[in-house]
């Protein structure tokens, strides 16, 4: 009888010992765990400000390419997910606003291509089957002195919703485009001037349901 309690009181031993080793291992691990997780922490953190530095940078960056009257540029603080951003460049050029008009426009259509249409009031614009009407305009530079970089620039349209025979003007969205090809009001037709444009949209009028109004791009 004596020996069977001594026998047990080793495997109770046993048992004791293999209860600390696996609470020290996972004291172990969930030690590692967290030195992990805040190691992670502090990369994500790290990450995170480096992200949004380089937002402001990029924000600076747009607005002074595109100040049209240059000068110093303040970017207010700006908020970023949870975060902020501020920036501000100084010791820009100063710059000049100038007020351009145009100093040609025609428009041209489809359905007659030898038509020049450059001496009447409006311009027109149409899509439609058997009929598609472009307008032209163009602006006089001469103004800006040799040299000069354009740092912004705004483009004004009246749009009226109803020509002179009835029809809607636009009918629908009107993308912009740059002419890739010289002209003058007196000679562009659809043969000369179609397909004379980038294909690329420098930017879109939306269809306007009011009469008489002044669009901008």
């Amino acid at each position: 009888m004596k020996s069977r309690k001594r026998q047990r009181g080793y495997l109770l031993i046993t048992v004791v010992v293999a209860l600390f080793l696996l609470a020290t291992v996972a004291v172990l691990l969930t030690r590692g765990s967290a030195i992990s997780a805040n190691t992670a922490s502090s990369e994500l953190e790290a990450a995170r400000a480096k992200y949004v530095a380089e937002a402001g940078m990029q924000h600076a960056l747009w607005r002074a390419q595109n100040n049209a009257c240059m000068g110093n540029v303040t970017i207010p603080a700006t908020t970023l997910g949870p975060d902020r951003y501020a920036a501000s460049i100084t010791g820009a050029a100063a710059g000049t606003a100038y007020l351009l008009s145009a100093d040609q426009d025609a428009w041209i259509r489809s359905d007659d291509v030898t038509k020049n249409n450059g001496t009447t009031a409006e311009q027109h614009i149409r899509f439609e089957s058997g009929n598609t009407e472009h307008a032209l305009t163009r602006f006089d530079l001469s103004s800006l002195p040799a040299g000069s970089q354009v740092n912004a620039a705004t483009a004004w349209f009246h749009i009226t919703t109803s020509g002179p025979g009835g029809g809607a003007h636009p009918e629908g969205p009107v993308t912009v485009h740059s002419v890739t090809a010289d002209w003058t009001e007196t000679d562009a037709t659809w043969a000369t001037m179609n397909g004379k444009y980038d294909s690329s949209a420098l930017a879109t009028i939306p269809s306007q349901p009011d009469n008489g109004v002044w669009v901008s791009f």
